[in-house]
C-alpha cells in the first residue's frame, strides 16, 4: 500500500484564490497563501484555486507532470524560471538572490499561463 504518488495536496486558502491557477504558494498549518518572496521557496503551484470556503489543489515541487505557471515578462521555451514577489514566475535573472522553481516548456508573455516542469527549488544567495 502506498500513500499516493501524485505529490498534490489540498489546502484552505487564506484569501480568495479562485482565479490564481499557476501561482506559487506558501503554506502554514494547512493554509495556502500566495508566495510573496523571490528567495523563500514556494511549497507548490495552484492547480485549482478556491474561495476561502473551499480547498485549493496544490502541486508540490517535483510534481510528476507539467503544470501551468503564471509568468511575468517574456519567457522562452527552456528558460529556468525564478519566483517573483507576486507568486508568478519570471526568467532567471542569472545573478542576485533568487529561487529557481521551474523550467518553461513553452514560450509566453506577462499574464500568460504556460506549461512548465517543476524542479526541486534552487535557492541562490547572490
Amino acid at each position: 500500500m502506498t500513500a499516493g504518488s501524485k505529490k498534490t495536496i489540498t489546502l484552505t486558502p487564506a484569501t480568495d484564490l479562485s482565479t490564481k491557477e499557476g501561482y506559487g504558494v506558501t503554506m502554514t498549518a494547512g493554509v495556502a497563501t500566495i508566495g510573496a518572496s523571490a528567495t523563500v521557496p514556494h511549497k507548490g503551484i495552484i492547480l485549482q484555486g478556491s474561495t476561502t470556503s473551499g480547498k485549493c489543489t496544490i502541486a508540490l515541487e517535483d510534481y510528476h507532470e507539467p503544470v501551468f505557471v503564471k509568468v511575468t515578462g517574456t519567457v522562452t521555451q527552456g528558460d529556468y524560471l525564478q519566483q517573483a514577489t507576486d507568486g508568478s514566475y519570471v526568467v532567471d535573472a542569472g545573478s542576485g538572490a533568487r529561487c529557481l522553481g521551474a523550467i518553461a516548456l513553452e514560450a509566453g508573455v506577462s499574464g500568460d499561463l504556460i506549461r512548465a516542469a517543476l524542479i526541486t527549488h534552487v535557492t541562490i544567495a547572490s
